[in-house]
């Protein structure tokens, strides 16, 4: 942040969320760690305002940002920079971005084993069959 700038903070509470105040430019270029403490879990839509510093003073942005997605990856965090107001904020989203579910990974695993179990054991000699599996999820 450089030399003379006024920093304070508050820590994080049982009721709250720990907050840091910047008296200026805030260069910020790190990396954002956010840690969810006793198994908070933030309702959708819900903004945390975590940094402030000097409206309309040109700030920077983090270089990278761990933990974005909370809740067993149901949610997660979208980072805002808001230079007019002087803050930064996250604001818990849902995660839309699915990955493949386990059960259907399963089936789909399950069924190429089957159906190589199936090639391996036809008798010589018997005539060849092909069999697809299609499966759309």
């Amino acid at each position: 942040m450089g030399p003379h700038k006024a920093v304070s903070s508050s820590p994080a509470t049982s009721t709250g969320f720990g907050r840091i105040d910047v008296n200026g430019h805030a260069a910020l270029d790190g990396t954002l760690d956010v840690t969810l403490e006793n198994e908070f879990i933030p309702t959708v839509g819900k903004e945390f305002a975590f940094l402030d510093f000097t409206p309309d003073e040109p700030s920077s942005s983090f270089a990278s940002f761990l933990n974005q997605t909370f809740d067993n990856g149901l949610e997660k965090w979208a980072l805002t920079y808001n230079n007019g107001g002087g803050d930064v904020f996250l604001t818990a989203e849902a995660n839309t971005a699915s990955p493949t579910s386990e059960p259907a990974s399963l089936l789909l695993m399950g069924t190429g084993l089957l159906g190589l179990v199936l090639f391996a054991r036809r008798k010589p000699g018997s005539e060849s069959r092909l069999l697809i599996f299609d499966f759309r999820f």
